[in-house]
């Protein structure tokens, strides 16, 4: 009675010996343990104290003690109610029924089965996370208890005894026997959430003798939690075990930046991967803006995929500004953490142009329409010209490429992608992950870029707004009334491309700790083993250090470490087993002759083939024992490659760890040095995008702006056009255009082809006249005299100009659109306006692309397959190598297809078309 009054009267105060906890692991506030109670008619109470609202007075009435019939246990139904029934919603509610009636086998009785078959297998609404954390701690106790009681039936093992008896030492020997990181013990935190994940279990599968289940009565009279709980703290102050989490690092500008250059860097000459560094841009860039989690650019859980849970095309949506190639895309994500089940969470992200040219590496919607563009998924976009000069405000998407994900999952190594094939949350952190490794930063996933974003919202806007771009606010209000996330231009704050400029105490707060980020370091390490290093003072420039392309952190063994992986026991041990079982196989062979020279020696399982080839079989040996032999030397030699490449893995893991940890320990560099890497970095000269521009476009661009400058000017009055010509003339002879440009820091942008890298000299011979006639005829002898073959950023300069020689053609792009005021432009700079850094950028970016879809396009040579022959892979032949004579030994040679992508993009010169024409051989 006392009990089920407290629960009608919601009285939810619990016993001081239950456990402070939720059934589910991870809820900050408790959660009163409430048991299904239905009234009966056998005690006495007054229903009125309680209201109508989830059940009427009809319903608790005793109807049979007046009628003597028997009581009416199911609420009774309003008359008014019931008059609506006539309603045409009630009506059709009704046809329906009868129609799926008609349809069904069986009819509704039919279905009713089903819908029990159905019912019993119906999944849980635990979260597949927490049952994988659950079922690993289960599968820890059982291997715990097995091991110290081998004869114990598995049906034993969650007894409410034995549970009792074990406890302590599962406890201990998760301490003892789960390694943490870096080989360590493990955290007290790690030891907690193991604890109450297995109070857990203890609650959902602790039974007695007698089948009962009685979890929840041992956590609470038993005394199990409170034991649980007081053990881990005894073992936490026994083994000393770290109780504080590690430092963990904020990503952002400057970390973003060189990870785009990380991703960039090795996909120079091949069109697939450079379409994975672009994804992998896109992904490091929306994290770095919004903040999300991984679980929402790709399904965290193998089950969310086959659900479907994840972002896909018909979830991006593509607006033009009405300025070319500058576009506007909302992403709606669906996809966030706690939302996976029945009811899910809906956000919508704009993502804005970047409105300065020099932030043109961070605009994350140029990187999306070229990504779709690689895929085919823009609706009546053929080419780049008609993307360039499309008129509609949105751009579709392709009917039959809406349902196909957003991000693909990439192959093994990150070669190309797979379509069709949604990218795991996993494959986004490990992806991040190696792009920081090779980077030279800490080895850590997208959380660091959330970290960044909410560290810099709560800086500049304060607590709410950063939980509100985190998605920590409550819902209610919020997600009903506002836009949320909507009404913030995450990109303007970011790149501080807002209207109005942050005040100065906030600037002063979020760039208190450039100096000693985790960016100015990673360029200090990659620079201090260079002997001229650019963050050294050095009164003479000295021959080229590493720089742009060249960088990287790539860890090599040495030969005492090799020579130690070579004589380690395991690797004798397969060495051996690997020679005799190839000497066994060459013992069924005779008169072995060498086919190149004598005395050769078929040691290795390389050589089988030649080896099969120089000798013949003995008599009397069968195929089978052939085939036999042949199999195991190949096991055994493959068991050798794979240990030796294991060795050599954990290896460089060691030595990475080991430098990683001397970083952290002492910060390098002295402050001089780290002060100039930052100041490279705010430059942004550190990022190099590729050769992928060649030297006649960089001819046809410049005559195409000389072109329209002369154009403008013939359309200008005369007194007027005489009037600039003197102006020109006049800069020209002092040098204030090169102090100009190094006072502008837009003019120091890095955009390869646009960069200030060109080793070529080039500089007006002649004079400007009146005649226009002349004067363009000047500037186009000018520019055919310079040395374009010289001009591309990623080969190394051939000759070594001297301090007497003309000063080098800086390929610099100027923002003609934004003048505060008149401003002159120097004769050794190129002028060029948003649109064509855009364009530069983008043929950049899609040249290998472009060069690979070439390829697809051929039809490759397919050799007639021989009888007794495997077929032999398809092969090109490069029609440029004949045509331009660029490497006669190799010129006729057949290519594999990535290869043929490889030697095209490296045999780019002078005369070359972008678009390589290529011929079937």
């Amino acid at each position: 009675m006392a009990r089920s009054m407290t629960l009608l009267t919601g009285d939810t105060s619990l016993p001081a010996h239950c456990p402070p906890f939720c059934l589910a692991p991870g809820v900050k506030r408790a959660r009163p343990l409430i048991l299904p109670f239905f009234p009966t008619p056998m005690y006495p109470f007054r229903p009125e104290q309680f209201g109508e609202a989830h059940i009427t007075r009809q319903a608790l009435r005793n109807d049979g003690a007046a009628s003597g019939a028997a009581p009416r246990q199911a609420p009774s139904i309003p008359k008014e109610v019931v008059a609506r029934r006539e309603q045409p919603r009630y009506l059709d509610y009704r046809a329906r029924m009868m129609t799926l009636d008609k349809d069904t086998d069986g009819g509704l009785a039919g279905l009713l089965e089903k819908v029990k078959e159905w019912a019993d297998q119906a999944p849980g609404t635990e979260s597949p996370h927490l049952r994988d954390r659950r079922e690993r701690v289960m599968e820890k106790y059982e291997l715990s208890v097995l091991a110290v009681c081998p004869t114990m039936s598995v049906n034993d093992l969650w007894l409410d005894t034995t549970i009792h008896k074990y406890t302590t030492m599962f406890l201990h020997l998760v301490v003892q026997c789960t390694r943490g990181r870096k080989s360590e013990r493990i955290k007290a935190t790690t030891l907690l959430h193991t604890g109450r994940m297995f109070a857990y279990c203890i609650a959902k599968y602790c039974r007695n003798k007698d089948g009962e289940a009685t979890g929840m009565k041992e956590l609470c009279q038993g005394g199990l939690f409170r034991l649980i709980e007081n053990y881990d703290a005894f073992l936490i102050e026994k083994y000393d075990l770290p109780r504080f989490s590690t430092e963990r690092p904020r990503f952002g500008k400057l970390e973003i930046l060189l990870l785009i250059r990380e991703a960039l860097k090795n996909t120079e000459t091949y069109g697939p991967c450079r379409v994975v560094a672009i994804q992998r841009i896109i992904i490091c860039l929306i994290s770095f803006f919004t903040g999300v989690r991984p679980s929402t650019l790709g399904p965290s859980h193998k089950l969310y995929k086959t659900q479907g849970k994840y972002m896909r095309l018909e979830d991006v949506r593509i607006f033009t500004t009405g300025k070319p190639l500058q576009f506007r895309v909302i992403l709606r994500t669906n996809a966030y953490k706690g939302h996976n089940g029945t009811v899910g969470q809906e956000r919508r992200i704009v993502l804005n142009p970047v409105q300065n040219w020099y932030n043109l590496a961070f605009d994350v919607s140029f990187y999306i329409v070229m990504h779709l563009y690689s895929r085919h998924a823009l609706k009546g976009v053929k080419d780049f010209d008609t993307l360039r000069h499309f008129k509609g405000s949105e751009i579709p998407i392709e009917d039959t490429m809406k349902r196909r994900p957003f991000l693909l999952a990439m192959d093994p190594g990150g070669r190309n992608l797979i379509e069709d094939e949604p990218i795991m949350a996993t494959a986004v952190s490990s992806s991040y992950r190696t792009l920081c490794r090779n980077a030279c930063l800490p080895s850590c996933g997208t959380y660091s870029t959330r970290r960044g974003v909410a560290d810099y919202y709560n800086t500049a806007m304060g607590k709410s707004a950063a939980e509100i771009v985190l998605g920590h606010f409550q819902s209610g209000c919020l997600s009903s009334y506002v836009r949320g996330i909507e009404g913030i231009d995450m990109v303007g704050h970011a790149l501080e491309e807002l209207p109005e400029a942050l005040s100065p105490n906030v600037k002063h707060a979020l760039e208190l700790h450039s100096i000693h980020s985790v960016a100015v370091t990673a360029i200090v390490v990659l620079f201090q083993s260079e002997q001229h290093s650019p963050l050294q003072n050095e009164s003479e420039p000295e021959p080229k250090s590493k720089t742009g392309n060249e960088i990287t952190n790539q860890i090599t063994l040495t030969e005492a470490q090799m020579l130690e992986i070579e004589t380690s026991p395991e690797m004798c041990e397969l060495a051996d087993a690997a020679a005799k079982a190839l000497d066994a196989f060459k013992s069924l062979y005779e008169n072995t002759k060498s086919q190149h020279s004598a005395g050769a020696k078929y040691d290795t399982i390389g050589q089988l083939h030649n080896f099969i080839k120089a000798s013949d079989l003995r008599q009397g040996v069968d195929k089978e024992t052939v085939d036999k032999l042949l199999k195991e030397a190949k096991d055994t030699a493959g068991a050798l490659r794979k240990k030796r490449q294991q060795l050599r893995k954990n290896t460089l893991s060691a030595v990475r760890r080991s430098r990683e940890e001397n970083i952290a320990t002492v910060e390098p560099g002295t402050f001089d040095e780290r002060a100039k890497a930052l100041q490279m970095l705010r430059s942004q000269d550190i990022l190099a995008l590729g050769p992928s521009a060649t030297a006649s476009d960089i001819r046809s661009r410049i005559l195409q702006l000389r072109d329209e400058q002369l154009k403008e000017m013939k359309t200008l009055p005369e007194k007027e056009r005489l009037a600039r010509l003197a102006s020109q003339e006049e800069e020209e002879e002092g040098d204030e255009g090169d102090e100009e440009v190094q006072k502008d820091p837009r003019l120091k942008n890095i955009l390869s082809v646009i960069h200030a890298k060109s080793t070529a000299a080039a500089k007006r011979n002649a004079a400007p006249s009146d005649d226009d006639d002349d004067n363009e005829q000047t500037v186009s002898s000018t520019i055919d005299d310079v040395p374009f073959e010289e001009c591309d950023p990623s080969q190394p300069s051939r000759k070594r100009h001297s301090k007497s020689s003309q000063p080098p053609l800086r390929l610099v792009v100027r923002d003609l659109s934004y003048q505060e005021h008149d401003e002159t432009v120097p004769d050794d700079i190129i002028p060029c306006d948003d649109e064509q850094v855009r364009v530069a950028l983008w043929n950049m970016l899609m040249a290998p692309v472009v060069v690979s879809q070439e390829i697809d396009k051929m039809a490759a040579t397919r050799n007639k397959k021989v009888k007794g022959k495997p077929k032999e892979k398809d092969t090109y032949i490069c029609e440029q190598c004949l045509l331009f004579k660029h490497d006669s030994v190799r010129s006729e040679r057949l290519w594999r297809r990535d290869h043929l992508q490889r030697h095209l993009m490296g045999q780019s010169r002078a005369g070359d078309d972008l678009r390589q024409r290529l011929h079937h051989f």
